[in-house]
């Protein structure tokens, strides 16, 4: 699976495609700068846990799209950044790619920028991400292998605070939308698992290139507060 940097979410196969190359690089980029003395002890997740959060951010376009990106920052003492990054299907698949990285202030706002990031509280971030993981995992698909630890940097965030009711799926069904890099196979998969746990009825499907066709009025979230 691949990571993030900078792009416009418009659709969902640009969202899912951008997140996969640029987060590639990504990757290798922070590969390449492990040696230097200022990124030599880098923290993990747990260990930033309880640092002053810097900013708790949803993509804008996610309760129309039902994919996009959350992340949280939490601010180290050198300056830098220490960030989680989601990448949250609402609408079935739960988390499907998340990471933890150190960043600097410029690498974060350029990230959001481009993805264009809103600023939420964290505890309703928490609870997005905790919801989406949560309705995925009840239809039989657990979050990437990465979850977990990037997870951690929510530390003492209380979910339960958040006034906003999330809901999940579209029209009271999940609704999975195969991405551009999903194989025939994967599809199959994914398919396979959602007929026995709930019937050939019990849910749609279709291609990213059909999206624009769902997302009239299939947004999530309640706001009631904050």
């Amino acid at each position: 699976m691949s990571r993030i940097r900078d792009f416009h979410i418009n659709t969902m196969t640009l969202d899912e495609r951008s997140w996969q190359k640029k987060l590639a690089r990504k990757r290798k980029a922070q590969a390449s700068r492990r040696s230097l003395p200022q990124r030599s002890h880098m923290p993990s997740a747990a260990q930033a846990a309880d640092l002053p959060i810097h900013s708790s951010m949803v993509a804008r376009d996610l309760p129309k799209l039902g994919l996009g990106m959350a992340g949280l920052a939490r601010a180290l003492p050198n300056g830098d950044l220490a960030v989680s990054l989601f990448l949250v299907d609402t609408y079935c698949l739960g988390v499907k790619d998340a990471f933890f990285r150190v960043l600097s202030q410029e690498e974060w706002a350029q990230m959001a920028q481009g993805a264009q990031l809103e600023k939420v509280h964290p505890s309703c971030l928490r609870k997005l991400v905790e919801g989406a993981v949560a309705y995925a995992r009840d239809l039989g698909f657990p979050p990437h292998a990465d979850y977990a630890r990037a997870a951690q940097l929510f530390g003492s965030i209380e979910a339960a605070v958040c006034p906003v009711r999330y809901t999940y799926g579209h029209n009271g069904k999940p609704l999975y939308i195969s991405g551009p890099n999903d194989t025939p196979a994967q599809r199959r998969r994914i398919a396979s698992i959602l007929t026995r746990r709930l019937g050939a009825d019990g849910f749609h499907s279709m291609t990213a290139t059909e999206l624009p066709a769902v997302t009239e009025g299939g947004g999530f979230g309640e706001q009631r507060g904050f």
